[in-house]
């Protein structure tokens, strides 16, 4: 049956008194969530008064510095038991001993171009190319570095200055390994050969030493070996300057 204008305005009225009462909830709701978020304010605030107050005293101030200490003590004997040569294993002391060797290598070409050493000038910088086995340690192939650079030396009728490279192989020893025999000698010169290369270099580094002790690989002789393959030779000499191509090279 339709409803009369009197209950009409009844069931209005109804459903104002129901909206008004929900609002009132809802703000009520909010003003104590308001008063529980101001309290935890006041209480978080009280409590880093306390702790700064705390870390102002002498003896809390002490007990903070020496948990800084034991906790920087532990920190440098994890790096020691890294760093230990008697806590590795064979194969991470020959790893960390090939990047320990590279490493004063590439160090020492630069500083041999960079005129701040005895003896040494300001040079064109090598671009050195690096060959790294597995986890950083060594790689199979006779060549561990390949430095290249332009040449500024050679001039042709068809050429000019800075169109050709300059390139040298470098193998390194690390830790008092020996010189390459024989057959790694060939196997050097052949890779020379194959690509044009100045020279063949070896570095070898020692422990203990402060740079490492280059070597040139002397070229064949009438296809015979010397005796002493390996002429000493300082870094500024061998990465310093531009040189013409090496006998043999054409």
């Amino acid at each position: 049956m339709p409803q009369t204008p009197a209950e009409r305005s009844s069931a209005a009225k109804k459903a104002n008194q129901t909206r008004k009462r929900r609002l009132a909830a809802k703000k009520a709701a909010e003003t104590r969530k308001r008063m529980a978020m101001s309290k935890n304010d006041t209480r978080l605030g009280e409590a880093e008064r306390v702790a700064e107050e705390q870390m102002r005293s002498p003896v809390a101030g002490a007990s903070a510095q020496a948990n800084d200490q034991q906790i920087a003590r532990r920190g440098a004997d994890r790096m020691q038991g890294l760093t230990d040569p008697l806590s590795l294993s064979a194969s991470a002391r020959a790893r960390t001993t090939a990047q320990w060797a590279t490493k004063m290598t590439l160090d020492a070409i630069a500083h041999a171009t960079s005129g701040q050493g005895a003896g040494t000038k300001v040079h064109k910088k090598w671009q050195c190319i690096h060959f790294p086995g597995p986890n950083g340690g060594e790689s199979r192939g006779i060549v561990d570095l390949l430095t290249i650079r332009r040449d500024h030396h050679t001039e042709t009728e068809h050429l000019s200055r800075g169109d050709l490279f300059e390139m040298l192989l470098v193998q390194v020893k690390g830790g008092g390994a020996p010189l390459p025999p024989a057959d790694d000698r060939r196997r050097l010169r052949a890779v020379q050969n194959y690509y044009r290369a100045k020279d063949v270099v070896l570095s070898s580094c020692l422990k203990g030493a402060t740079e490492p002790t280059f070597y040139v690989l002397k070229p064949l002789l009438s296809d015979q070996e010397h005796l002493l393959p390996w002429r000493q030779a300082p870094a500024a000499e061998i990465f310093g300057r531009s040189r013409p191509p090496a006998a043999g090279d054409g």
